[in-house]
């Protein structure tokens, strides 16, 4: 073959190769746009890729709006969102704000979300007088910052309670401003409350009337005690590094009856605060089965009582005097108060008799010198001066002449009111 034809063979073999290099960059090509295009789609829908709409479109529907917030909280307005049975813990001592509530996980706060919807609530309150349908929007839960953080012995952080979110408004009925649990007759420490309450068929609380679904439950609470400070540093001092602002109330609680057969979360079916006189509002912490580092998805089963406490971050310019509780009814809030009273704790007196020795008879000899009742040296011995002088004490507080001391009568004795030897 010469030259000549060798070449144009060559030739041949090039255009055959180009042809089907063209052929596959065509194909190549087309493949490329097309899934261009389908990931342009894809990122329009899951809004990567911004689309502006028609300056002249129109709301698909008309939203009622609510009257900005003005700085004054009422106790329906910064009421907590209904907790999950089982939420996710946060640090213990975080603090709340009614208003306020950070973001968490690309999840908008309920002042974000407010602020975006320009002003419009979240809530259906029922009955208003507004023919407009309100906007509902999901219930979002708050992560608070904490602003102490209680340790464990190992140095670990007490994660043991998370706080109380932002509830659902409902209207607050007003009462008799006499009735027991008002601010001017409110329940007492060691007095029982007894109120019934309506919740969903999920526990929830039942702030509306949109359904007509739900049951009564009928509770009797009692608060035990008011918690300051030194109450925690006496008790939890060597275990947890305190901040000082420990607070809170032991309360018992205990489910009477109820129109359904589950047990109820307490927490979810309720709602506690602290308030002062001059109407500023604590939420607090959820609800825990112990004062520090306890759990607080607690159940509740029919006839059933459990102590439970409800902490807050203590301010002496605050100074909270009530512990308020929130329970609905057909939609509307009501609301009953107790005075916050701190009640020292009972102590049992072991019955001491003639010829114990021990510090408990020195003690009693100590107090009864005090009196005037004995005239001895506090030995710690239980001689007959020590018995003839309980006698005498006894006799002078109107109590059976025993001579023994029993706790009745060391009640009395270590008593403020317990008069002298001398009658005053």
């Amino acid at each position: 073959m010469d030259n000549r034809a060798r070449a144009a063979m060559i030739r041949k073999v090039e255009r055959r190769i180009r042809a089907k290099y063209r052929k596959r960059g065509l194909i190549l090509f087309l493949v490329a746009l097309f899934l261009g295009l389908l990931l342009g789609v894809l990122a329009c829908k899951q809004g990567i890729i911004p689309v502006k709409s028609s300056s002249s479109a129109r709301p698909s529907a008309t939203v009622t709006a609510q009257p900005e917030y003005d700085g004054a909280l009422s106790e329906v307005e910064s009421t907590p969102t209904p907790m999950l049975a089982t939420p996710t813990p946060t640090p213990e001592n975080a603090p709340l704000a009614a208003t306020e509530a950070p973001e968490q996980g690309g999840v908008l706060s309920n002042e974000a979300l407010s602020s975006l919807l320009g002003g419009i609530t979240s809530v259906d309150q029922g009955n208003s007088n507004d023919q407009t349908q309100p906007v509902t929007t999901a219930q979002v839960l708050p992560t608070p910052t904490p602003a102490a953080t209680l340790l464990t012995p190992d140095g670990g952080q007490d994660t043991s309670v998370q706080a109380v979110a932002v509830e659902p408004t409902a209207a607050v009925v007003e009462t008799d401003p006499n009735a027991k649990g008002s601010k001017s007759n409110p329940v007492r420490a060691g007095e029982a409350f007894e109120f019934e309450t309506q919740v969903l068929s999920d526990g929830m609380k039942r702030t509306n009337t949109s359904s007509s679904e739900y049951e009564t439950l009928r509770f009797s609470i009692t608060l035990k005690n008011f918690l300051m400070p030194d109450y925690f540093q006496a008790n939890y001092a060597n275990r947890y590094k305190l901040t000082g602002t420990e607070a809170g109330a032991e309360l018992e609680m205990t489910l009477l009856s109820s129109t359904g057969t589950n047990s109820i979360l307490p927490q979810n079916a309720v709602l506690i605060t602290f308030e002062n006189d001059q109407g500023t509002i604590n939420e607090g912490y959820q609800l825990m089965d112990a004062a520090i580092s306890g759990t607080y998805d607690i159940p509740l089963a029919p006839g059933e009582t459990k102590t439970l406490y409800k902490r807050f971050k203590y301010s002496e310019e605050e100074a909270m005097k009530y512990m308020v509780l929130t329970y609905y009814i057909d939609g509307a809030a009501y609301k009953a108060y107790f005075l916050l009273e701190v009640v020292e704790p009972v102590v049992t007196y072991n019955t001491l008799v003639k010829g114990d020795r021990n510090d408990e008879v020195k003690a009693l000899q100590e107090r009864l010198v005090e009196l005037g009742y004995l005239s001895d040296t506090a030995d710690g011995i239980f001689g007959s001066n020590t018995e003839s002088a309980i006698r005498a004490a006894q006799a002078n507080g109107g109590l059976a002449q025993t001579g023994v001391a029993d706790n009745e009568f060391q009640q009395f004795i270590f008593s403020d009111s317990a008069p002298s030897a001398s009658g005053t």
